[in-house]
């Protein structure tokens, strides 16, 4: 019993909630949750290799993919398509650090990538490590990205002349 309570509480803290920003229509859009001590992040790629990346407390940044990353994704993705039948294997994360990334493609929304998965699934997987490795997306700490955006609230030294 303890075992399925701990899941479904690992379960509820790392799904991703819908985007609040509507993206083109074309685009695939990468969101990883984060977790209670790491950033979470979202990628929209659309299909010429333009991506726009939105980390949690962080300005967006435009970057572009390579043409292979961006063909090679977008290939994988139609097929793939429905997103929603592929099979992940189901893996037990931590509450507070696990993440969930997930793929939102044509209003479809595969399972969690990070997951375990064989074939085209496990194709996706790669895609999008070789996109975050590419655009330079990196977990970053909550309380450090707090830390260092928050003004220093410690008095300034007064000079005595």
């Amino acid at each position: 019993m303890f075992a399925l309570a701990t899941f479904l509480v690992a379960s509820a803290a790392v799904t991703p909630q819908p985007s609040a920003t509507p993206f083109p229509a074309d685009a695939a859009v990468i969101v990883n949750s984060g977790s209670t001590n790491i950033s979470g992040y979202t990628i929209v790629v659309r299909p010429g290799g333009t991506a726009t990346v939105v980390i949690d407390g962080t300005p967006d940044r435009d970057q572009q993919l390579s043409a292979a990353t961006s063909a090679a994704f977008f290939k994988d993705l139609a097929a793939a398509t429905p997103l929603g039948g592929l099979a992940a294997q189901p893996c037990m994360k931590s509450a507070s650090f696990g993440s969930r990334t997930t793929i939102e493609y044509k209003g479809e929304r595969s399972p969690d990538v990070s997951c375990p998965m064989t074939g085209i699934g496990q194709s996706l997987g790669a895609d999008v490590e070789r996109i975050t490795n590419e655009l330079h997306v990196l977990p970053a700490s909550r309380f450090l990205r707090k830390t260092m955006s928050a003004p220093d609230a410690s008095p300034s030294p007064k000079s005595s002349n």
